[in-house]
């Protein structure tokens, strides 16, 4: 799935649609992302897998123009972006803590910053996920790709 690339780190969204609370459909365009995975450990058990997604967007498409397009409505947009990555990625990390799959890598990302602890669970890192307590935070933000509508000073001036 697109969230999987993601948290691979191989973005690959592909377009995102959204809509507004006014039900107009917004497609943004992933611009950049990146994930980070730690680790706590409780001795030689692990306890917690933190997961951080940053993702930055850029408004594509508007169904309607909003003239002029305020803090609120693109602070909205970016909550709607950032709650569609959560929802995306949770369901996606769920399965593979559920199935004891590291179809993620995570075990050769944790490997780099505990490398001491993963070593001591040897071969059993499938069944450390699946009683870890798994964090997930997502920050996106959204910036505008163009200037949304027509403000006053695209398209030339009568200003000689």
């Amino acid at each position: 799935t697109a969230c999987t690339n993601l948290l691979l780190g191989e973005g690959g969204l592909g377009p995102i649609t959204l809509r507004d609370k006014d039900g107009q459909t917004i497609t943004l365009g992933l611009e950049r992302s990146s994930v980070d995975f730690s680790a706590l450990w409780e001795g030689d058990r692990l306890s917690e897998i933190h997961v951080t997604v940053k993702a930055a967007a850029a408004l594509e498409e508007l169904e309607h123009s909003i003239l002029p397009p305020d803090s609120l409505w693109l602070h909205r947009l970016t909550s709607l972006f950032s709650e569609k990555l959560r929802l995306g990625c949770a369901s996606v990390l769920e399965k593979s803590q559920t199935l004891g799959a590291d179809f993620l890598g995570l075990a050769g990302q944790l490997r780099r910053s505990s490398p001491r602890e993963m070593a001591l669970l040897g071969d059993g890192f499938p069944e450390a996920l699946k009683t870890a307590r798994l964090y997930l935070t997502v920050d996106g933000s959204i910036s505008r790709s163009y200037e949304v509508g027509n403000p006053e000073n695209v398209g030339g001036s009568d200003n000689a």
